[in-house]
């Protein structure tokens, strides 16, 4: 498994020379452009969002941080992967998380200064879902890393071979029955037993309970409580909220149409509550404020 790591190029080796800065896809006289106007879809129609000038006026400094922040974490995740003489399971897992997070936190960036808020929250729910992994396997006993990383590798690489290989069925019969045969084939491929884990894993109950210490909330509840050994992480909690905020627009439901209309809608003489929009309280823009969870995180990363 280590050598599979190793041999990985994922653009996740940290001795490759990377630009310092993420590329930016406008230039700086489009920033507050793009940021002012969006096109955004809402249940009245097409209404165009305009970003207030005192948030242009926040944004901007806000991004040119998160640059520096991205270039630090960078730079730290070069020299502690590296320079490290020993590599092994644990260590590699560690760094290609660690990129795979700092790669979708930059795609969620890029998106932002686009004026894609909204396709920047699902993004990023997908590096705050690695982050909590990369915690989850950085902070737990030594006895307990080898347990966690045989799941993370085997286990549930075993139950998704076989959750492949019954979806793809379904798509292969589609595929014969209107000729796609090329496509055909290549469902046929997922279902080969002998390349693939096709048998089921124990039973439903022991995949149901495998899935289920993996998923964000279980993984948040063990990194508080400490149970692996770890030190609690106070607070950690906290982003259950933002987590599943995001997780509104990943499946699109009404909590997520209902967020496209209060921005669309929303005027200046809000609600206050206390000193802040109690609008607000839904964080619709989570993105603004990722990079400083995200750079505590990898800093204690090996």
């Amino acid at each position: 498994m280590v050598e599979r790591l190793l041999s990985r190029k994922l653009a996740v080796q940290p001795d490759v020379a990377r630009p310092r800065n993420p590329p930016s896809i406008v230039g700086n006289a489009e920033l507050s452009k793009a940021l002012k106007w969006s096109i955004l879809a809402t249940s009245k129609g097409i209404n165009i969002m305009r970003i207030s000038e005192s948030a242009l006026a926040t944004s901007e400094p806000l991004f040119e941080q998160f640059v520096e922040c991205m270039r630090v974490i960078r730079d730290f995740h070069c020299e502690a992967f590296a320079k490290r003489k020993q590599k092994d399971l644990h260590s590699e897992t560690l760094r290609v998380l660690n990129h795979y997070q700092q790669d979708r936190t930059q795609a969620a960036y890029c998106l932002i200064v686009n004026g894609l808020v909204w396709d920047a929250e699902v993004v990023i729910r997908v590096a705050y879902e690695t982050f909590a992994k990369v915690a989850f396997l950085a902070t737990a006993s030594e006895e307990q890393r080898a347990e966690l990383l045989h799941e993370y590798w085997e286990l549930l690489g075993a139950v998704y071979d076989r959750q492949t290989a019954l979806k793809a069925m379904a798509s292969e019969h589609l595929l014969d029955r209107f000729g796609g045969h090329g496509g055909s084939r290549m469902m046929a491929a997922l279902r080969d037993g002998s390349v693939y884990r096709t048998d089921p894993l124990g039973d439903k109950r022991f995949r149901k309970q495998l899935e289920q210490r993996w998923s964000f909330s279980e993984i948040l509840e063990a990194l508080k409580s400490g149970r692996l050994g770890n030190a609690p992480l106070s607070g950690i909690e906290a982003l259950a909220h933002i987590y599943s905020m995001s997780s509104h627009f990943a499946h699109a439901n009404s909590r997520a149409l209902d967020l496209l209309e209060d921005r669309a809608t929303r005027v200046s003489d809000l609600i206050q509550l206390g000193r802040e929009p109690i609008n607000g309280a839904h964080r619709d823009v989570a993105s603004h404020w990722v990079s400083e969870p995200m750079t505590r995180a990898s800093a204690r990363s090996p």
